[in-house]
């Protein structure tokens, strides 16, 4: 048996405001855009503090990390790729949150634009170094500040891997040294034994 509409106003007033609500509530649900709250624009990955301030590490970070390596693919990278690259990251930064601590030299426009030349001999070619940090949104700029950074905190230290027990490997590092800054002042000879137990155990 169907049941007729009634008649009554107040009725009739009542069923109007549902449908009204009702039809606010479809469309509040199904138009796009109207009910968004916020955009996910990067994911935090970690945090590091080295007792200096607290900085964070974005999946935008590890992109443009994975982009500065030649060869390392960028669609759908590996975790293994990602955790290196995280890995990396955290030691640049612990080792920048400390080298704040020290006197600081401002390198020259010049400068900053032969680290950033240097860097894409690297690569295949110049546009295919260009075109990584375009697919990963590093920019020119964002790249020059990186850059910036670390000349800054370590204008001209270089790496020189040796066997400081071997007199000729120690006076091979004081060579490539002088060869590269000119002379040597100071050497600190910060490699040794413990004499009161090997620290393996």
């Amino acid at each position: 048996m169907k049941r007729k509409p009634s008649t009554d106003y107040a009725d009739y007033s009542f069923l109007r405001n549902l449908r009204n609500l009702w039809l606010t509530v479809v469309i509040l649900l199904f138009v796009p855009g109207v009910c968004a709250a916020q955009q996910v624009v990067d994911k935090m990955v970690a945090t590091v503090n080295a007792g200096v301030r607290t900085d964070l590490i974005t999946y935008s970070d590890l992109l443009w990390q994975l982009a500065l390596q030649p060869n390392t693919v960028l669609d759908n990278p590996t975790s293994q790729d990602l955790h290196r690259a995280l890995s990396l990251l955290i030691d640049q930064r612990l080792i920048l949150q400390e080298a704040e601590k020290l006197p600081t030299i401002v390198p020259t426009q010049k400068e900053i634009d032969d680290a950033r030349d240097e860097l894409a001999r690297h690569f295949a070619s110049p546009l295919e170094f260009q075109q990584r940090l375009q697919r990963v949104g590093l920019t020119k700029e964002k790249l020059d500040e990186i850059i910036e950074q670390c000349r800054r905190h370590a204008p001209a230290s270089m790496a020189c891997p040796a066997d400081v027990s071997t007199r000729a490997e120690c006076e091979g590092v004081i060579r490539t040294a002088e060869e590269r800054f000119g002379r040597v002042d100071v050497v600190v000879n910060n490699a040794g034994i413990s004499i009161h137990r090997n620290a393996a155990r």
